[in-house]
């Protein structure tokens, strides 16, 4: 069940580097996380492209949380004109200390009330509202001048019908009302427009969401509120450098391994598949991040060009002069980022092959997730007669969990200690996201690839 993934041309390039990034393991005593800004850039720039062919008003918003990398953040806000959507108070202080100005980032997320003073204070471009006791706590700050606001709808304002599935975000009905009778009776913000986020992949429900909003907006402004923003939030995905047939084919076999009794893979798991008494198979993917298609801005252009009373969704956003936000994240940094790891043991348990590299799960798999592509093997010394070797990639903490790879990985030689092993398309929450030093073993050392040079990045 191996998945060598297509690599960018920047990969291959630190691929055809493993000298210099085995060197820099051997002075930095660790693993690397290594940014790659000029794929975020592409990646952006592919954005933009789709919405401008979308004859879209538009404006993106890329999410920080999705990167470590300030500097990357900001080189897209100089160079392509793009926001930045801050959740935390730390990631707004970073963005300012970086001269992001503050009319490009819009505030999201949970919001301390320091987080609502400073986004007052800086004046932010907007701040998107969560509850209604963030918009009272808002509407409370001392200023001569508050930032513009969003209502961010709940799941159960856009659900579809027969969709009974809620969130912890937005505002409700009720709290929509409450949010609405607010702003009437004060002078002191702005109501900018709506915005939402589902925790969906499929494009028949944001499409849907959208739909609502649209409506929602429309009765804003006969309600006098001159509300034309919609902020359909991230949730884009990413390909993995996986097409969607290798996709398709690795399920295919898992469920026919499953079926037959002959499933190899770690401890027997099966990502979330059960084999039934009849021997049927169900169930959906579990711990695997499985990259689903249409994605990126093909997602884009796939949710507006959903039917809408006999015309497109765009062709209804743009006759009602609604400008669109949007916030991707794993779609522009994905791409942006590998891990670049060792190996320091290499040996066989119960007659199968056991390789240990110099990181964790916790440095490599956001919620958990593992991911369906190899990891790129670069054998320090070449074994031109060697044998392929089948093995499972552990993590280097003393825990039972610290899996790697649950699918029995084929080398093409057996791996030795210091060998090299990358781990492409790392760049969005899987390298920095769940970053810890358990047991005192050291976080990932962070350099960015630019110019053909490994640059090391400050904290």
């Amino acid at each position: 069940m191996t998945m060598p993934p297509m690599l960018t041309p920047l990969m291959q390039e630190l691929v055809d580097k493993s000298d210099d990034m085995a060197e820099l393991m051997r002075v930095e005593r660790r693993a690397l996380a290594i940014s790659l800004p000029d794929e975020a850039v592409l990646a952006t720039q592919k954005f933009q492209r789709e919405l401008d062919d979308l004859s879209l008003a538009y404006r993106i918003f890329v999410v920080h949380k999705a990167t470590d990398r300030t500097h990357v953040v900001k080189r897209l806000t100089r160079e392509l004109g793009v926001g930045v959507d801050v959740a935390s108070l730390g990631e707004l202080e970073a963005a300012l200390a970086c001269g992001i100005n503050p009319a490009d980032i819009i505030v999201t997320g949970p919001k301390s009330t320091r987080l609502l003073e400073r986004a007052v204070e800086v004046r932010c471009r907007a701040i998107v509202i969560d509850s209604l006791g963030e918009l009272e706590r808002l509407l409370v700050i001392e200023s001569t001048e508050l930032p513009e606001v969003l209502l961010r709808l709940s799941r159960t304002m856009t659900n579809m019908p027969g969709i009974t599935k809620v969130g912890r975000f937005g505002l409700d009905m009720a709290g929509y009302k409450s949010a609405l009778a607010l702003l009437r009776d004060t002078h002191r913000v702005t109501l900018r427009g709506l915005a939402f986020h589902l925790d969906s992949i499929d494009v028949n429900e944001k499409s849907y969401a959208i739909k609502v909003a649209l409506g929602l907006l429309s009765e804003l402004s006969l309600d006098g509120f001159d509300a034309t923003v919609l902020d359909i939030g991230g949730g884009y995905g990413a390909s993995y450098g996986l097409s969607p047939e290798l996709v398709s084919q690795f399920e295919t076999t898992i469920r026919r391994d499953l079926q037959e009794n002959r499933l190899d893979t770690w401890q027997q798991t099966a990502f979330g598949f059960k084999k039934q008494a009849d021997g049927s198979i169900t169930g959906n993917w579990n711990g695997m991040d499985i990259p689903v298609s249409p994605n990126g801005p093909d997602r884009v252009r796939a949710l507006f060009e959903a039917n809408y009373d006999g015309s497109t969704l765009s062709e209804q956003v743009n006759e009602r002069l609604i400008e669109i936000w949007c916030e991707p994240g794993s779609a522009i940094f994905t791409n942006a980022g590998v891990v670049a790891t060792e190996i320091i043991d290499s040996s066989e348990r119960d007659g199968v092959g056991a390789v240990v590299t110099n990181a964790s799960y916790m440095q490599l798999q956001f919620d958990g997730n593992e991911v369906p592509i190899d990891p790129v093997f670069i054998p320090r010394t070449k074994d031109e007669n060697g044998d392929t070797y089948a093995a499972y990639i552990h993590g280097q903490l003393c825990m039972e969990r610290d899996v790697l790879s649950r699918r029995l990985m084929s080398f093409s030689q057996r791996p030795q200690p210091g060998d090299l092993l990358l781990w492409p398309y790392a760049g969005a929450y899987r390298m920095h996201m769940s970053q810890s030093n358990a047991i005192m073993h050291p976080d990932l050392a962070r350099y960015r690839y630019e110019q053909g040079k490994l640059i090391k990045d400050e904290v």
